[in-house]
């Protein structure tokens, strides 16, 4: 098969392939002097019996490459996945919750909260920090906390 290498790391490159050379694709264990490879990680058609455009066949490659050989590298369907949870949910939430659900509920890892510049250690000395006595750990409670906290004092206190 016709192949033009566009980028090669580790054990992954990235090529343009085919007849009419209407495919990029992401292949594994290239080896250039027998124009082979182990096998092929992902491929994108473009031209007049697909869907993506040349540019867009690209992107989706070089996303997948990238995916696979940058460990500091966020995939462009994570970073939507990221950005639409985090718009959802600050929707939601009020500005002091904002941290929380980051954590919680968009389960950031480390990396994509260092690549997004999410101070998430603020987050952590801001929970470490409570202190009773000047209302902070009042304060660093979520909405829901709270709410079960009034219920539990009212109970406790027989309502008053």
């Amino acid at each position: 098969m016709d192949y033009r290498l566009i980028a090669k790391k580790g054990e992954y490159a990235l090529i343009q392939r085919g007849s009419r050379m209407q495919e990029y694709a992401v292949v594994n264990g290239l080896d250039q002097d027998k124009g082979e490879w182990n096998y092929t990680c992902s491929y994108y058609g473009f031209g007049k019996y697909s869907k993506l455009s040349e540019e867009e066949a690209l992107f989706k490659a070089l996303d997948d490459f990238r995916t696979r050989t940058d460990r500091d590298y966020v995939s462009h369907e994570r970073l939507l996945e990221i950005a639409t949870l985090l718009k959802d949910g600050l929707l939601e939430d009020d500005a002091d919750e904002a941290y929380e659900y980051m954590r919680g509920t968009v389960e950031l890892s480390e990396n994509e909260a260092k690549v997004l510049r999410l101070d998430m250690d603020k987050y952590r000395r801001k929970i470490e920090r409570m202190e009773v006595g000047t209302g902070w750990i009042w304060n660093s409670f979520t909405r829901h906390q709270k709410n079960c906290l009034k219920r539990f004092l009212k109970i406790r206190t027989g309502g008053r």
